[in-house]
């Protein structure tokens, strides 16, 4: 099988020629990374010899468990190439066709960036709100907590532990958000947001480029209730 150390000489070029790029296992990774991570996976291959690379994006404020890219796209090699090692073209054809797709991984810079992404016409993977779960956690995040107490109400209804995705830890989700969000605790909800974070840029082994930052749930102010004080 390929190994981490091959994934690193073939990405060398890449990594020269692009300084917003560093190297996270088989992961080449676009800083900075907050909210998203922004990632072209190198994924192995049943061939001995050969790799497959991916682009693609996930969201980190929920507690990762593995560190694989959920929301990702094949990059096709050339014609009459393949992605294995004793082409004597890989790291040529890698550098080239990896620099075609890093503008569509740039241009992913917020959360509602990541958003519109999985909607994306040429990708085939679920939307973000395709599982009540997940539309749970992208509306805590962005403030949206009315929208984010009916997802609570839901899965109350349906007495459903189901993740936000295959990677996420089951139960804990619903269970640590919805509380807060019953008490309407904002700054609790972000700072659970940034310690799953934390959690996450570990399990992907990017915890020194990870930065901690404000979620559009802490820019808004509270609800005031009209009829306080009457």
């Amino acid at each position: 099988m390929t190994t981490i150390s091959d994934m690193k000489r073939l990405a060398e070029p890449l990594l020269e020629r692009n300084p917003d790029l560093f190297m996270a296992r088989r992961l080449l990774v676009l800083k900075p990374v907050h909210h998203i991570l922004r990632a072209i996976d190198l994924e192995q291959t049943l061939d001995p010899q050969g790799f497959t690379p991916q682009f693609g994006a996930t969201y980190l404020f929920v507690p990762r468990t593995s560190g694989g890219i959920r929301w990702d796209v094949l990059i096709r090699a050339t014609d009459d190439e393949s992605w294995v090692m004793t082409n004597p073209n890989v790291q040529q054809m890698l550098t080239q066709e990896v620099e075609k797709v890093l503008p569509i991984l740039r241009s992913i810079q917020t959360i509602d960036d990541f958003m519109t992404f999985t909607h994306a016409p040429y990708t085939f993977f679920e939307p973000w709100d395709a599982g009540v779960e997940r539309s749970l956690v992208f509306n805590a995040a962005l403030g949206n907590l009315e929208e984010a107490r009916e997802c609570c109400a839901r899965l109350k209804e349906l007495a459903s532990t189901r993740s936000a995705g295959p990677t996420d830890d089951r139960p804990i989700v619903p269970e640590a958000l919805c509380p807060l969000l019953a008490k309407d605790d904002r700054a609790g909800i972000a700072r659970q947001l940034t310690e799953w974070e934390q959690i996450s840029a570990r399990t992907f082994k990017i915890e020194k480029y990870w930065q901690p930052s404000p979620f559009p749930i802490e820019a808004q102010a509270p609800e005031i209730d009209p009829t306080a004080g009457a």
